[in-house]
């Protein structure tokens, strides 16, 4: 059957990179096509062989907070017969750092992504595109050797799950001063997901927070007072 790769709309960013490493060795390992559409689940899809696969990074902490990871994992595995999540950090101890959250609860939200969830997850650092394409490869290698036929995606989701009232606090939160997707994640957890606690908090709270600076913490106690 024709490998063909969809890369979602919204990873538009990531296409360039992809559609280099493809060009350059990718062909070799069985992508000879690749086109940019809107899925309406997952971010990459072989749907010819059922491959769905989503990626996550400074999104992470938020998204599983907030439960849309949850629904994602979900709804990937619904839809697709090898659902795979692919994170772009190097470590375990570099998503604890960066999102300033206990070893623990990082080691039991990962391993929930496969013992719960039933997903596979891999760690991709800087090398995303070449796990993408490689994983890909071995996966419909597999596939080949047991003898399976391709399964088409099952009916996906019309539109995806509208936003929770955390994913809002935490779109919210990226609109204060010098704060981003990665940055309001890290505060929403930080707080609890509680504004009270943002607006009562002091500079030391704020610079409690890794990346939070004296005067980012003040641009922000501004905004919020």
């Amino acid at each position: 059957m024709p490998v063909n790769l969809v890369v979602d709309q919204r990873e538009r960013s990531k296409f360039l990179e992809i559609k280099l490493y493809i060009n350059r060795a990718g062909k070799k390992w069985g992508i000879p096509t690749y086109n940019v559409e809107t899925l309406s689940v997952g971010d990459y899809a072989v749907n010819t062989y059922s491959i769905g696969v989503e990626r996550k990074k400074g999104d992470f902490i938020g998204d599983y907070y907030s439960g849309k990871l949850v629904q994602q994992l979900k709804e990937l595995r619904e839809c697709y017969d090898h659902p795979f999540l692919l994170i772009e950090y190097d470590s375990i101890d570099k998503m604890i750092s960066t999102f300033n959250v206990p070893e623990d609860t990082m080691i039991g939200m990962l391993s929930s992504v496969t013992a719960k969830h039933k997903v596979p997850f891999y760690l991709t650092g800087n090398y995303f595109a070449p796990f993408l394409v490689r994983i890909i490869y071995k996966t419909i290698q597999g596939i080949k050797q047991e003898g399976k036929s391709y399964t088409p995606i099952r009916q996906a989701p019309k539109q995806r799950r509208k936003a929770t009232v955390s994913q809002w606090k935490i779109y919210r939160i990226e609109t204060l001063p010098d704060v981003g997707p990665e940055m309001s994640a890290r505060i929403y957890a930080h707080f609890k997901g509680s504004y009270k606690n943002m607006v009562n908090a002091s500079i030391q709270d704020w610079t409690r927070i890794p990346g939070i600076s004296d005067t980012t913490a003040i641009k922000i106690m501004k905004v919020l007072s």
